[in-house]
C-alpha cells in the first residue's frame, strides 16, 4: 500500500480493529508513513488497544496525527466507520532457530557456559515461542548443550515493506541483516556475521529498525531479498 492510498482509504475516517493483532498491522503501517499519535509519540510504542479492544478504533488526520475512539462512542455521530482488514503476506523462510527438545547429557562438559546457555534459550523461548520465565525454568534447568535445527517458518510482510524490498533490489541492494545493537542494514553483497556486527565490503544502506521484526541478531546469515520477493504466499 503506498501513502497516497493510504490516504485515500483511511485518512478521515475512524478505522475499527476487532483484534490487537490487525491493531499492531494497521499503526505500523501508519507509522511508516509519519503518522504519530496527537502527543507526538510514536504510534508503534503503544497501541493503545487494551482500553477499548474489540471495539477499537484509531482515527487519522490530515496532519499525520492519530486519536483514539471508540466504535460504540463514534459510531452513533454518523461519521464514516472503516473495518481494517489484515493486508500482510505470508513468505515462506528457513530460519536455524533453537531447539526446546535440548539434549541433555550428563557425561559431557557442557561446550558453553551456564550464561550463554541459559541466555541463548531465554532468547529464543521469548522470541519464538513466547514462553514465560517460569516455563522456562521447567523445560530448561538442566539443559547442558544446545542443539540447532532448521525449520520453515512462515513470516509475515506488510504491503509497506513489499514496496521497500522492491525498492531496495532496484538500489541494488540484495540483503538485509540485523546486527547484535538491532540496527538493520540492506547491503549490496552478502554480509558476514563477526562480533556483534554483520561486516562487508561494498554498498549498505541503513534501514528503520522497526521494518522485517522477523529478521533478528540470531540468524546465522543475512536474510536475501529476493528470497522474500520469491516465498510470497
Amino acid at each position: 500500500m503506498t501513502e497516497q492510498e493510504f490516504r485515500t482509504k483511511y485518512v478521515g475516517k475512524a478505522v475499527h480493529c476487532d483484534t490487537e493483532e490487525k491493531a499492531k498491522e494497521l499503526l505500523k503501517l501508519a507509522h511508516g508513513f509519519g503518522w504519530k499519535w496527537s502527543s507526538g509519540k510514536k504510534l508503534i510504542k503503544n497501541i493503545n488497544w487494551l482500553e477499548h479492544q474489540e471495539n477499537t478504533c484509531y482515527k487519522f488526520d490530515l496532519d499525520k496525527t492519530t486519536v483514539l475512539v471508540s466504535y460504540e462512542f463514534y459510531q452513533p455521530t454518523g461519521r464514516e466507520i472503516v473495518k481494517f482488514e489484515s493486508e500482510e503476506k505470508k513468505v515462506k523462510k528457513t530460519k536455524k532457530v533453537f531447539d526446546l527438545g535440548l539434549f541433555v547429557d550428563y557425561m559431557q562438559k557442557p561446550k558453553r557456559s551456564n550464561e550463554e546457555i541459559m541466555g541463548a534459550i531465554q532468547q529464543w523461548a521469548l522470541e519464538c515461542h513466547g514462553l514465560t520465565e517460569e516455563e522456562m525454568a521447567k523445560k530448561c534447568w538442566n539443559t547442558h548443550d544446545i542443539w540447532m535445527k532448521e525449520v520453515e517458518v512462515k513470516v509475515s510482510l506488510t504491503e509497506h515493506e513489499i514496496e521497500i524490498l522492491k525498492a531496495l533490489k532496484v538500489l541494488g541492494l540484495n540483503w538485509i541483516a540485523r546486527d547484535g545493537n538491532n540496527t538493520l542494514y540492506a547491503y549490496a553483497s552478502k554480509p558476514v556475521k563477526r562480533g556483534f556486527l554483520f561486516s562487508v565490503m561494498g554498498n549498505r544502506s541503513l534501514l528503520d529498525k522497526d521494518l522485517f521484526k522477523f529478521i533478528t541478531w540470531q540468524d546465522e546469515e543475512a536474510t536475501e531479498i529476493e528470497e522474500l520477493l520469491c516465498g510470497l504466499q
